[in-house]
């Protein structure tokens, strides 16, 4: 597997973890619609990767990756959508920053940075994306997680 996909995957894991923050509407790489039965859910997904080769000759390669946690809640006629959002956000926040990275990430940072959206519907949806730097290596001629 992919140390992409290896990251992505710790993701979805912890943010399933009991006590669950939106049930089991956590989803990895899919953008799509909420249904209307669903009050809030989260998707992670791939922003970026940028790579640094350490050596000419095919040696290790650093990485640079943004995940992106999109975190979506529903208002209802008495919540405003950012209220209902609030919740999942300081939820979501938490879990990961107290999440350990998987074995051979060499660091990861929750950047305080986020893109909010409120999508009208018959009952408005607010959005927030937050944004996961990854620092990560493998080594020459895989892309599997180096050690």
């Amino acid at each position: 597997m992919s140390a992409f996909k290896t990251v992505q995957d710790a993701l979805v894991a912890a943010l399933l973890l009991a006590p669950q923050i939106t049930g089991s509407r956590v989803y990895a790489g899919r953008a799509r619609p909420m249904p209307e039965e669903h009050a809030s859910d989260i998707n992670v997904s791939i922003e970026s990767i940028s790579g640094q080769q350490m050596t000419v000759t095919g040696g290790p390669v650093l990485w640079s990756v943004v995940y992106g946690l999109e975190l979506r809640a529903r208002g209802t006629a008495s919540v405003d959508a950012m209220a209902a959002l609030d919740p999942v956000l300081d939820a979501a926040y938490a879990r990961i920053v107290a999440t350990e990275p998987p074995a051979g990430v060499n660091g990861w940072v929750l950047t305080p940075r986020a893109r909010i959206d409120i999508e009208e519907a018959a009952t408005p949806i607010a959005s927030m994306t937050l944004a996961l730097d990854v620092q990560l290596r493998t080594d020459a001629g895989t892309l599997t997680l180096a050690p």
